[in-house]
């Protein structure tokens, strides 16, 4: 058996807190420790902690609110074990996760640094779906170029070597929702991964979710976009999507300066396509109505 530290961080979430720790009490595998980051929380968090009443159970607080990041750093220091799992505070492992995952990384070879799972993703209307789904076509070993296109490594569904933290650094504080894939992005480009198609964790839908707000989500993928670039400008068609789909969110925002700087990026190379020459030569100040028109016509006014 190993120990594992478990990070939650959690900020105003008591009404779903309750069955995120209780999943992780609830492991098949018994030896770990789970550290409850609160984030600020201004509701009765630490109340449904002590509840618990268990000794593998840590609790720490932040007198104010820092992010998911910051919370996920305090619990990455905290740690005492070399294995660090997360869990979020709104979301369920099922039963085995922990024990599934450890035996996993005791069979991988040192060059693995996560081990992760599929898991169900709720949606509304009491749906669910399996991420990652068919469309991804490779998920062990090297992920560092697929992990460029899009993220399907959730954290909640991860078990990480401590020492790929201590080699990369933490979690970035300047991303609101977007600190995950960062993360998963840096270890990718130096350990190795191994994936369990078997879903051990269930992502619940919850109202207000972080990852709901979208100006939030583009700035984050703004900022994510220039911090990565030197990685992106190895693979062209990575870098003109994802350019393109950033300037095509600023132009649909109104920020027409912004958006003029990632459509040009977009056209950088050869060869050019059409559509973000186009959207290039529309994206201009004072024609956002324009912009908006013309991208609805073409079916195109979907933002990140």
């Amino acid at each position: 058996m190993s120990k594992v530290s478990v990070v939650l961080p959690t900020y105003n979430r008591a009404h779903t807190l309750e069955r995120a720790v209780r999943s992780v009490l609830n492991q098949t595998h018994k030896d770990f420790e789970l550290i409850v980051v609160d984030d600020g929380s201004t509701d009765n968090t630490r109340d449904i902690v002590v509840s618990f009443a268990d000794g593998r159970i840590r609790y720490i607080k932040h007198e104010s609110n820092k992010g998911v990041a910051e919370a996920r750093n305090t619990g990455i220091g905290a740690s005492r074990a070399s294995l660090i799992a997360f869990q979020d505070s709104d979301d369920e492992w099922l039963p085995h996760k922990l024990a599934l995952q450890v035996e996993a990384m005791h069979k991988a070879g040192e060059h693995v640094g996560v081990v992760y799972s599929a898991f169900w993703r709720e949606r509304e209307g009491n749906t669910a779906i399996i991420i990652p789904g068919s469309e991804i076509q490779q998920t062990d070993g090297d992920l560092s170029s697929i992990l460029l296109k899009h993220n399907f490594v959730t954290l909640q569904a991860t078990l990480i070597k401590k020492e790929c933290f201590d080699t990369l650094g933490l979690f970035d504080s300047k991303l609101r929702i977007f600190d995950d894939w960062d993360g998963i992005l840096r270890i990718a480009q130096k350990y190795a991964f191994v994936f369990i198609a078997e879903p051990l964790v269930v992502a619940h839908a919850t109202p207000g979710n972080l990852t709901s707000r979208k100006t939030t989500r583009l700035n984050d993928r703004a900022y994510f976009f220039e911090k990565h670039q030197s990685l992106y400008v190895q693979h062209s068609d990575i870098y003109k999507v994802f350019a393109y789909n950033i300037g095509n969110a600023f132009a649909l925002r109104g920020d027409m300066p912004m958006a003029r700087k990632y459509l040009r990026w977009s056209m950088r190379g050869t060869p050019w396509r059409i559509k973000y020459v186009v959207a290039f030569l529309l994206a201009v100040p004072g024609y956002a109505s324009l912009y908006k028109y013309i991208a609805k016509k073409l079916g195109r006014t979907s933002a990140i």
